[in-house]
């Protein structure tokens, strides 16, 4: 009877409510860290350095066994006009990967249905899967996808900057 009350009564000193605490908050970082560990943000295919001087962009291929999911995410800046530019109105200055919104679409650009200097994800025919600072693409094996800035074909020598785009295997 004597080993019973102590017992119980441990978990009612503060020992024993300090041992409780510190079991729920164990338990809880545990599972943190085991559903962190395993989302899908944590699958990290590749990073990919777009260069904003390249009209051709950076390639990427899947080479997964079935088609996937694969989410990319971009950071950093870049600029498609010049602080020297002649051409009123243009924006200028550094920018992400959404482009330039205040800037009017531009039929001239690669992909006009985004904004002028924003990041574009092409197909290998030229096609335009997506554009923008975040995104997901589904991807057959072997496929191969190009990242680039959406630009005017011929004038991305005045261009400057870069963005590290991330790809992730997407749930």
């Amino acid at each position: 009877m004597g080993d019973e009350n102590t017992q119980k009564n441990f978990w009612s000193t503060v020992p024993g409510i300090l041992t409780g605490i510190a079991a729920v908050i164990t338990a809880m970082g545990g599972l943190i860290a085991l559903i962190l560990n395993y989302s899908s943000d944590k699958q990290l295919l590749a990073k990919l350095p777009v260069e904003a001087v390249s009209q051709a962009g950076f390639p990427y291929t899947f080479h997964g066994n079935n088609p996937a999911k694969i989410r990319f995410r971009a950071s950093g800046q870049w600029a498609a006009i010049p602080t020297s530019s002649n051409e009123p109105n243009a924006p200028r200055g550094y920018i992400d990967a959404n482009g330039y919104s205040s800037f009017s679409k531009n039929p001239s650009v690669q992909c006009n249905q985004y904004n002028l200097g924003a990041l574009i994800v092409r197909t290998e025919g030229g096609n335009c899967i997506t554009g923008g600072r975040e995104g997901i693409i589904e991807l057959q094996p072997g496929q191969t996808i190009y990242f680039l800035m959406n630009d005017i074909p011929g004038m991305y020598s005045d261009n400057t900057g870069a963005m590290q785009v991330e790809l992730f295997k997407a749930q």
